[in-house]
């Protein structure tokens, strides 16, 4: 390190606080490093591909409703197409996983498009604009209400995790508390914070909490007499918006196009039912 900085005739680090930070010279180093990692892998891919084996691995990263939505499923029947196959699926939050596609360890993600539509180097498609109502169980006193208004949800729980910045103005207008508000990534991130759709039922099922999804992943608990939807009106603004988030420079593989398509077809499907 000592000689590094010898060469170039500067610090990497300031040692000078604790922990050490990166000088705008180390940073240098470190975006150029990422793309060089970046590009080893795309090279390694091709490779893979014109081998003909679709032996790689395919890592793909997403959000709590894609994943019960569409993602899971399709992952199944990439794997039986491609016997062969490596598969990372990954569950995390929509900003996270839009850090991970943009520094190249994510090939694709299916998740909320808000912040990876900022991204130039991002390319984005929309496969999920479904709308979006709130709901509890039966026995939620909200569900034996009459009518249900936004001041009403101010007594009880919301469960769920973050919410994006294209739905904070519009909450923030009906006056309902849902969580707390962060300044830096303008989101909302849930009184009840749940990364994975299965922990959202159970504690929704077992509890006075309340969520947020749209009705088509709850056509078995709402035919099961478990779960209710709250009627707040119609808002076209209430509304999943989830897709496919990808580098601009990705080579996409055959394998990765398949899953695409199959994710496409299931939520098609999933409209359509």
């Amino acid at each position: 390190l000592q000689k590094l900085e010898l060469q170039i005739g500067d610090k990497l680090f300031n040692r000078d606080v604790k922990p050490l930070r990166a000088t705008r010279f180390a940073q240098v180093f470190i975006d150029r490093g990422r793309q060089i990692a970046f590009e080893r892998n795309e090279i390694l891919r091709d490779i893979e591909r014109l081998k003909g084996l679709e032996s790689g691995k395919l890592t793909v990263a997403t959000g709590m409703f894609a994943a019960e939505g569409s993602v899971e499923k399709a992952i199944s029947h990439v794997v039986t197409v491609y016997p062969h196959l490596t598969i990372e699926l990954l569950q995390n939050d929509w900003q996270k996983v839009t850090e991970s596609v943009l520094r190249g360890t994510t090939d694709l993600a299916v998740i909320e498009l808000g912040l990876a539509e900022t991204i130039p180097e991002l390319e984005t498609e929309l496969v999920n604009g479904a709308p979006c109502f709130f709901f509890c169980r039966v026995d939620h006193p909200l569900a034996k209400q009459k009518s249900v208004t936004w001041a009403d949800l101010n007594a009880f729980p919301f469960a769920g995790n973050h919410l994006a910045e294209r739905l904070v103005s519009h909450l923030k207008n009906v006056d309902v508390d849902l969580g707390e508000y962060d300044t830096g990534h303008k989101v909302i991130t849930a009184k009840i914070f749940v990364e994975n759709y299965s922990a959202l039922l159970r504690v929704i099922k077992n509890s006075d909490a309340f969520g947020m999804t749209f009705p088509g992943l709850l056509k078995n608990e709402i035919a099961a007499g478990e779960i209710v939807l709250l009627d707040l009106g119609s808002h076209p603004w209430l509304t999943t918006r989830y897709g496919f988030v990808h580098r601009k420079d990705r080579q996409m593989s055959p394998a990765l196009k398949f899953f695409m398509e199959t994710v496409r077809k299931i939520e098609e499907e999933n409209a359509a039912s």
